[in-house]
């Protein structure tokens, strides 16, 4: 499992951190040897505490490339920039990658 810690720190103070968000990706033993398939858990912290999860998952992530690649896919199927509401579309496709954000998958 990895897990990613968002923390902002005022002015650099490392004194004064304060946590964004914890994201988790976790291998839901179901892939390939050659392809994985994640859940994915991204949990937004509010300055007085409050929280909020999302979930997401990751399915045939290729196990070869690197760790900060699984994030950065974890990260856009989670938490999706939108550009524009009038003009976005729920499908976002860059080259082999097909994020279905409405089935909250992202297949590679």
């Amino acid at each position: 499992m990895l897990r990613v810690t968002i923390e902002l720190l005022p002015d650099g103070d490392a004194e004064l951190t304060r946590t964004l968000a914890v994201m988790t990706v976790a291998n839901d033993d179901t892939g390939t040897p050659m392809n994985g398939h994640y859940d994915v858990e991204l949990t937004h912290i509010e300055a007085d505490g409050t929280t909020f999860t999302k979930t997401a998952r990751v399915a045939d992530f290729d196990r070869d490339r690197p760790a900060v690649d699984l994030v950065a896919a974890a990260l856009s199927v989670v938490n999706p920039l939108k550009r524009g509401m009038a003009s976005f579309d729920d499908r976002h496709e860059t080259g082999k990658a097909v994020a279905a954000y409405d089935d909250d998958e992202l297949r590679l």
